[in-house]
């Protein structure tokens, strides 16, 4: 949810997410155009909040 709110990603784009479109270091997502809807290169920061809860283990 908070991933969501926090860049108004679509669900489907958030469904298709590797681990390999997420640079954490730079604090953004970077979506090929293959796997967008609009079909165009996105990249979508992220606030520190949302990257500290994405690198937090399962429990």
């Amino acid at each position: 949810m908070y991933l969501i709110l926090d860049t108004g990603m679509r669900i489907s784009d958030i469904c298709n997410l590797e681990l390999q479109d997420i640079d954490f270091k730079t604090r953004a997502f970077i979506l090929p155009a293959h796997k967008n809807k609009n079909r165009k290169l996105r990249i979508i920061t992220l606030s520190i909040h949302v990257v500290k809860l994405l690198l937090e283990p399962v429990t």
